[in-house]
């Protein structure tokens, strides 16, 4: 049997203790670091995400709205005798902030429903059913026209437009005045009576992942802003 000879300066073949626990450290180091890029792109992905999703039930939100608003009518044809009005455009500000009116944009979702084609939709803020900390854009809408103090109690169907709304806010620009006002009102004498703004903008404040507040707005062209008579002419 013959040996192998070792010469003097060298060292047996393989790695030592202190080599396996360097290249040990190397590949546990780069390991981490590339598990934090990882774990940061994963992140920003789901952040972006998240906004963009956030975005995009805004954009929808006030996309309905506008075409709602498009879409919103007053009629002359009321009882003579009636004291409350069952087509209106009435916005409200202080305790609650809400925007009611009727709408030529009732769709029927089931056959033969006892429904009709105009409705009143309403337009407020409230707190979220489960936690009263969040505020939302809600809407609601009736199946057929009721007038405006029976709105509430009406059998209605609402639901959150947007979720987490800081600031709900609409102006009305008014063609005999030439001016954009913060009230609209058909239903009061001191109001705009019997009458519909020329074009309508909404705008929403929503609170960012940030804390800051950002304002998103739409304008919506009232198609009949002139009332709806249908009564006939009376001849003398």
């Amino acid at each position: 049997m013959r040996r192998s000879r070792q010469y003097p300066g060298t060292r047996p073949a393989g790695f030592t203790v202190m080599e396996l626990l360097l290249a040990m450290g190397i590949v546990v180091t780069m390991t981490t670091l590339l598990w934090g890029t990882f774990s940061q792109t994963l992140r920003i992905k789901r952040t972006t995400e998240e906004a963009q999703d956030r975005y995009h039930t805004i954009s929808l939100a006030l996309d309905r709205m506008a075409r709602d608003l498009t879409m919103a009518y007053v009629s002359l044809n009321e009882m003579p005798s009636a004291v409350d009005r069952r087509t209106y455009f009435v916005y409200t500000t202080g305790m609650e902030t809400r925007l009611d009116f009727s709408t030529f944009g009732h769709q029927h979702l089931y056959r033969d429903a006892r429904e009709g084609d105009t409705a009143i939709v309403s337009y407020y803020l409230a707190p979220d059913r489960d936690d009263r900390r969040r505020i939302h854009l809600w809407r609601r809408e009736t199946r057929r026209l009721v007038i405006l103090p029976e709105v509430p109690k009406a059998t209605a169907d609402a639901f959150i437009l947007c979720p987490d709304v800081v600031s709900f806010r609409v102006t009305f620009f008014d063609t005999q005045k030439q001016e954009w006002r913060e009230d609209w009102n058909t239903t009061s004498a001191d109001g705009q009576p019997n009458r519909l703004p020329w074009r309508v903008h909404v705008e929403l404040g929503i609170r960012s992942e940030q804390g800051t507040v950002q304002v998103f707005s739409t304008d919506a062209r009232v198609h009949m802003d002139e009332p709806l008579d249908g009564r006939p002419d009376v001849v003398r």
